[in-house]
Formats: C-alpha cells, structure tokens, sequence
C-alpha cells in the first residue's frame, strides 16, 4: 500500500472551502508519463473524497480542483489562492532531493513577501496556498485577469532554479496533498504533504487586495460562442485547449494557432511550453478529431500576417548557437549540414559490416548525455545487443569483452559506471526491438515518446502490406518524414546499399553512389543529406577502421568527401586528417 495521509486530505479539502456546503468536487487521477486519465469523478462531500483518494492513491497523479463546483461542473465559490512552485528541471521527469528543496526555498521566499500562506511538498515542487477570508463567488473571469499581473510580481523577487507553474483559475487542479506524486519511477515516488501552516491568519486578506489591484492591467476580451462548450482536457489549461480545438476547425496552422493563444486574454501567455504541449496534442491527431467530428481534416495554411514575425525571430536566435543543436560528430559534416535538424530526415547508408550501426549508436548516447529524448528503433537487434554496444560507447570497452562476458576488476567498474550513466538516460532513451513494424506501429510510438531524434535502423527492414519491397520502402520513408515534420523531430535512417562491383584493377569494392541506395529512390528524394559509408583502409590485426565518407546529398550546402577514423572496439568515431574534398 503506498502511503497515505488522510488528515492532509481532509486539511485540504476544508482549505479549499469544498467542505463549508458540502459542495461538489471535481477529481482526476492522471498518469503524467503516459498524459492518460485513469479517472474523473464529480463527487459531494469530505469523505467521498477521501475514499476516492484512498482508492487511486499510487495508481497515477491525484488531482483536486481549486474551486468548488456543481455536479454539472459549473464553479460555486473559490476560497483559496494557489501558487506552484516548480525547480529547473527538464519536463517529464522526475524532481531530485535537492531540486525539491530549492523549490521549497522558492516558495518561503512568496511566504516572506506575503505571510499568511500555508506550505506544502508537492511531490515535485512546492505549493503555497492563502485561505480568503472572504469567499469570491462571482467575477470569476475578473479575479483571474487580476491574478496575471499578480504572478509578474511573483516572477520579479523569485530565485533563480525555480519557476512559477501554475496558479489560479477556475477551471485548473491542484496537487491532492496527503496522496503520492508517481512521476518517474518509484524510487522518486513522494508524498504530497503540507509542512507548515500560517502563524499569522490576520494578514491573509493582503493577497486578495493585491490581486484585485492587478486586474486593471488586463484587459477582458470576448470569447467566441461555443468555444469553450463541451471539452475535456486532462491537464490544468482546458481554456487553453478549448480555443486551440475553436482556432484548428476554422483552419488556422499550428504556428500561428500558438501566436492567437498567446494574444488571447483567457491563455496563459506567458506559457510557451504549455501552448506547444497543447497544440501539439491538438493538431497531432488530426484524423482521430475527423473521425469524431464526422469531417474531412481541412488543410492548415499559414498567412505572413501571422508567421512571419516568429520566422524572422527563429532566424535571427540560429546566430546565438555556436554549434548545431544535434551534430553529428564530424566537423566537417557538421558545418556543411548544421547536424541533424528537425522536420527533416538524415541517411546514413552502407554495405553490412561497414559501422553505420555503431555510428548512430554512439550519436545516440553522446546525444542523450547532452539531455536530448532519443527513439531508437533496432530492428536487426535485440535490447540485449543493444545495451551491449550502448554500453560499450559508454564505458570505452572492447566489443568482444561483452562478447564473450570477461571483465577484469577496472573492467567492472568502467562497466558499472556506464549502467549507472545508462539508468540516468531514464525517459530520455526509448528502445523498440520489433521485428519489421509498419509506419503506423512507428508513428504510434513516436507520438506517444514524442523525441528529439528518431533513429531507425534499417529501413529496409521493415513490414507493409504491400507486396513490392520498393513500394514499402518509399511508403515508409514519406511516413518518417512525416514523423519528422508532425512532431517536430530529427530522423536518423540507416540504409543498406546494393551489393558494390569490384574493380578489375585493385580486386577492391567501387565506392558507392546515391544511386546505389536499395530498393528506392524515395531515400534520397525524401533526405535532406545522405552520407555514404564505405571502407578506405584496415589493417587484420589494428581495430582502427579508416572510413571514406561522401556527403553525397545535402539540401543545406556544398557535397563534401572526408574520412572518417572508426574504432571497431569501442564504436568511437572521428574525423580523420587528410582526406577532404
């Protein structure tokens, strides 16, 4: 049983005045990791809350709306103000010891300014609640435009390494203290529970005053009829996706559905990331919303109106970065393609044998270590394969230790530490084994992992139901690129190439060309560089590789040659010396 702390229910329960009429309360049960509701209840009363708690305690996130409601879900009264503080941390994962004691100190810090205001873990952040002795129920919408500037003044006095989540409005939730917060695993499970409550009740009022003084600093604008009827969104910003579902059916693009959510008075708009989030899950099933909606998808378009000014912005920031946000390894394939980028795909092709595997493993874990999400998609090899050559990289051991399963003592602990490192990639690092999934079952996945980098090795090995292997192919090279666009990913495809005719002269292979990519023009069609791989030099007895590397396409600049030095026993790779055209 995990633990539960009825009291703290109970104490919340009564702070958010749900408890002064035995009103309603609305409840979610969430797994934040899977964004999946496990479950949503209107229910009436103190204890039918606490039953509801106990019964979903450590089965997802528990939920408690901030005000209290009718059974049909119209708000009755609000009696509180909430303000959540959250640490740094990179989103979907789990707070440490130290971040929640910097989020602690974060919220001391508003106790300071303004007392009065009772402290809470929750789970992954902290939480400060005020208690109104006056309970608001009416100008709801009014009261929330006055908390917008209330939050500015927030921002201005907190420390750095902590942000200010979430506060109030009508329709979000707050954290159900006395339950556990399950993000990540359940090492970092924790108890949501209060710490300390005021001392000085008295000066509680201070905080409604001063957000009544706020709400001549915003403007209230009308929404659209029908906006917001009938919408149900598993997160705090149901406003938010309202209006991005009313923006999407009257044909507006994502890019400019996120600049009208950040100029509409009911948005959150200071909250880029909850406007990407919600968008994304807006727009990234567009035929599941046909599907209910019994209607074709219209065709997004975007106007200059709307979407110049964010180009010329992401323009001008691509100065601020002195290298590619996922580079490849190699410097010169680096500045001639600025890396893997996003909405596009990168093929790597070669004969077997030649490392190209190796590569994108090695890519993937340096990737990963600079804190990028990674999907990998192996389906020539097991997880256990796998996890042999990620942690060869890692650890810097030859490859046929793991072969063969021999480690001396300063082997084991280099192997130690690369499972230590390797646990660390957490979420960071998906892995699917499936042996020749289709577009869909990759798209499913994909949307659900939602990457920085999809790697899929090899896209020949792949299944579809048609017969033709060309056709499969170019079906699931248009799907990546898809994939890449719709989710606003980099794709990293590994491709075979045919079997090489051997010079007549030396006995060796003829290097390969673009042309030499099986099964379909497709690959290149759709690639915005591909890099050929082919063997330049080895001696038996060295594990040095010397590679001959042909960007033979690129959309972003000049086709190059260069070499490519491959260690065979720890998979690592750089630029060789002396070989550039």
């Amino acid at each position: 049983m995990y633990d539960f702390l009825e009291s703290h229910v109970r104490q919340l329960y009564r702070l958010l005045g749900h408890g002064d009429n035995n009103g309603y309360s609305d409840l979610r049960c969430i797994k934040l990791d899977e964004n999946k509701v496990v479950n949503r209840s209107i229910v009436q009363g103190e204890q039918a809350v606490v039953d509801w708690a106990r019964r979903f305690n450590g089965h997802g996130n528990c939920f408690i709306g901030r005000a209290a409601r009718k059974e049909n879900g119209d708000v009755l009264e609000f009696s509180t103000v909430t303000c959540d503080i959250d640490p740094n941390r990179e989103r979907g994962t789990a707070a440490t010891v130290g971040q929640m004691q910097t989020a602690i100190l974060g919220a001391r810090q508003i106790l300071q300014r303004y007392p009065g205001g009772y402290l809470a873990a929750s789970g992954n952040g902290a939480l400060v609640v005020y208690r109104l002795q006056n309970t608001i129920q009416e100008g709801f919408k009014q009261f929330e435009m006055g908390f917008k500037g209330f939050e500015e003044e927030l921002r201005k006095f907190l420390s750095e390494g902590v942000k200010l989540d979430a506060t109030y409005d009508s329709a979000r939730l707050v954290k159900l203290l006395g339950t556990v917060s399950t993000k990540g695993d359940q090492s970092s499970w924790r108890v949501s529970r209060f710490i300390d409550v005021p001392t000085l009740p008295f000066r509680r009022n201070r905080i409604l005053e001063r957000v009544r003084a706020c709400a001549t600093a915003f403007e209230t604008q009308p929404v659209p009829t029908g906006t917001l009827a009938n919408t149900v969104y598993a997160s705090r910003s149901e406003s938010d996706f309202a209006l991005a579902v009313h923006y999407r059916k009257a044909g507006l693009s994502r890019e400019d559905t996120l600049i009208a959510l950040k100029k509409h008075a009911l948005g959150r708009n200071d909250r880029d990331d909850d406007h990407k989030r919600i968008v994304e899950k807006v727009f990234g099933s567009p035929e599941v919303l046909a599907v209910q909606e019994g209607l074709k998808v219209p065709l997004q378009y975007s106007t200059p109106n709307g979407s110049l000014d964010a180009h010329k912005e992401r323009l001008l920031k691509r100065s601020e970065f002195p290298k590619p946000e996922m580079p490849i390894g190699l410097s010169v394939i680096d500045k001639h393609t600025w890396g893997l980028r996003r909405g596009e795909i990168f093929t790597i092709a070669a004969r077997p044998g030649v490392g190209k595997t190796s590569i994108a493993i090695s890519i993937a874990a340096r990737l990963a270590r600079e804190g990028k999400r990674i999907l990998f998609f192996t389906s020539e090899m097991s997880i256990d394969s796998t996890y042999d050559r990620l942690l060869q990289v890692l650890s810097g051991l030859p490859g046929d230790k793991f072969t063969t399963g021999t480690f001396t003592d300063d082997d084991r602990e280099r192997l130690d530490a690369a499972y230590e490192e390797l646990k660390g990639f957490g979420i960071r690092l998906a892995l699917c084994d499936a042996c020749s999934p289709d577009i869909e079952q990759v798209k499913r996945v994909a949307k659900e992992v939602k990457p920085d980098l999809l790697i899929y090795d090899h896209i020949q090995h792949i299944g579809g139901e048609t017969d033709g292997a060309r056709a499969n192919v170019s079906k699931f090279v248009r799907g990546l690129k898809d994939i890449s666009r719709e989710l606003s990913c980099a794709v990293l495809a590994l491709s075979q190439i045919r079997r090489l005719l051997k010079d007549l002269k030396t006995g060796k292979e003829v290097r390969p060309t673009i042309s030499d990519l099986k099964e379909s023009g497709t690959i290149e069609e759709e690639s915005g560089a591909v890099l050929l791989l082919s063997v330049l030099s080895e001696e038996p007895d060295s594990p040095i590789r010397h590679l001959y590397s042909e960007l033979a396409k690129n959309r972003y600049g000049p086709i190059t040659v260069v070499g490519v030095e491959f260690d065979k026993f720890t998979a690592h790779f750089k630029d060789m010396e002396g070989l550039e055209q």
